[in-house]
């Protein structure tokens, strides 16, 4: 009878142990839900175009900064059906970005098609394991930036030749460089 009442009492230990493991477990996965959704909604609300690509280059994510950016600029940047950038078509058109993506360890390029120019960085990203995992790429639309240094260069040679009557074109500029256009045509 008392190896009875030890072992009902040892399996009740044991039945209360697992329950408390169970509960730790629960609490631990749902710290984890908790940890990946803070972590998407800094991603989803970042002020900078984010885009993840597996090992192979395809896009698994873009945030709404780089939706955007596909969208104002889609002559530039080839988009698949889901409206994700097609990496494969675009580095064709952009060699830096090709071999940017092709390797592990990061880096950074500057690339330009037609009247786009953009400025990418990239970051490894691994898995738990610590293998690679693909890329984070932070993506800057450097086109207003590159027209007006391009327009200054040609009003400053213009204004050096005797050429005083020219002026940038500040449509569609914003920012510094709209400050600056408007700047130089005031000063000529």
């Amino acid at each position: 009878v008392q190896r009875e009442k030890d072992e009902a009492l040892r399996l009740g230990e044991e039945a209360q142990r697992q329950q408390q493991a169970a509960e730790r477990l629960a609490e631990t996965i749902q710290q984890e839900k908790e940890e990946a959704a803070r972590l998407n909604q800094a991603l989803e609300s970042a002020g900078t175009a984010i885009m993840l690509v597996d090992v192979e280059g395809r896009v698994s994510y873009q945030n709404p900064r780089m939706r955007d950016l596909v969208a104002r600029h889609a002559r530039a940047l080839p988009a698949t059906t889901d409206a994700r950038v097609d990496t494969r078509a675009l580095g064709e058109r952009a060699p830096a970005l090709r071999d940017l993506l092709a390797g592990r360890a990061g880096g950074a390029c500057e690339f330009q098609h037609e009247d786009s120019v953009f400025a990418v960085t990239a970051n490894p990203v691994r898995s738990l394991d610590g293998s690679h995992a693909g890329l984070v790429l932070e993506w800057s639309d450097m086109s207003e930036q590159r027209r007006a240094e391009n327009d200054i260069k040609d009003l400053l040679s213009a204004a050096a030749a005797g050429r005083l009557d020219r002026r940038m074109d500040a449509a569609g500029l914003s920012g510094f460089t709209g400050w600056i256009a408007g700047t130089m045509n005031g000063l000529l």
